[in-house]
């Protein structure tokens, strides 16, 4: 073996390193701020809504406005961890070496980050909102829910493995 190849190998070790953890760190960021970006424009519009329609009429309507938003809560989580573990998939297999194996076990561990800083700013959000205690525990139902369907709909890519 020459000498001149255990340096190449280890910065390109190195690179590839550095290379996923910037990746690693985009993905929870941009997973995040896109889920709280539209969770939180929703949330907002239904919220006006549910207030024009607790004046207008009772306030079952506005209920039902505030428990469809909880709904699309969910499937939103569904769809932007579904295709963030995708775009991390995709981006995890260019940033690593050739003979290398993509470290996919980063993928559900990313979707986790993402969904907990998510929550955590919602949580932080609801927080200045006088509460009963049977609303805080499903809010606190809600937030588990979006935690595990982003686990779970980043668990399903990396199983599948397809890009």
């Amino acid at each position: 073996m020459a000498k001149g190849k255990t340096p190449r190998v280890a910065d390109a070790r190195t690179r590839a390193v550095r290379d996923i953890s910037g990746i690693f760190a985009w993905a929870v960021a941009i997973q995040a701020a896109a889920f709280l970006a539209i969770s939180i424009s929703i949330a907002f519009a239904t919220g006006l809504l549910a207030q024009a329609m607790a004046n207008a009429t009772n306030g079952a309507a506005a209920l039902a406005l505030l428990a469809l938003d909880w709904v699309i809560d969910l499937v939103l989580a569904l769809v932007i961890g579904y295709a963030g573990a995708r775009r991390l998939l995709r981006a995890l297999v260019r940033a690593t070496p050739h003979p290398a194996k993509p470290a996919t076990q980063l993928i559900p561990l990313a979707a986790f980050c993402a969904a907990l800083l998510a929550v955590a700013v919602l949580v932080l959000l609801d927080a200045q909102l006088p509460q009963s205690v049977l609303g805080w525990t499903i809010e606190a139902g809600r937030d588990a829910a979006i935690v595990a369907i982003f686990w779970f709909s980043a668990s399903r890519v990396v199983a599948r493995g397809r890009l």
